[in-house]
């Protein structure tokens, strides 16, 4: 599956900027208590600026579903992967995480 996603707003240390992208999901693991989704992601940043350019990796969400209230509860998202410049002059490796 995948899913796209257009013009969310993250905001990076102080800077606050519009992505638009493709979540895919490889992989959907059912458990007892803990469920994952495992994918993929490519997220271009809005702008043309020497520090403007693609996020691009993998990420795992992991929840519990509540059978009683028939919700998810404990959600967990990680993202890791790489950021390159448009200009391709910077590439670091990234990490983010809901908590």
């Amino acid at each position: 599956m995948i899913r796209n996603i257009s013009s969310q707003a993250f905001l990076v240390e102080t800077t606050n900027t519009k992505f638009e992208g493709k979540l895919k999901i490889n992989k959907y693991k059912a458990g007892k208590k803990r469920n994952s989704v495992f994918g993929e992601y490519e997220l271009a940043e809005d702008g043309t600026g020497k520090h403007s350019g693609i996020l691009k990796g993998k990420f795992i969400y992991t929840f519990m579903w509540n059978k009683k209230k028939e919700k998810i509860e404990k959600q967990f998202i990680e993202f890791f992967g790489t950021w390159k410049s448009y200009d391709g002059a910077l590439n670091y490796p990234t990490n983010w995480r809901n908590q």
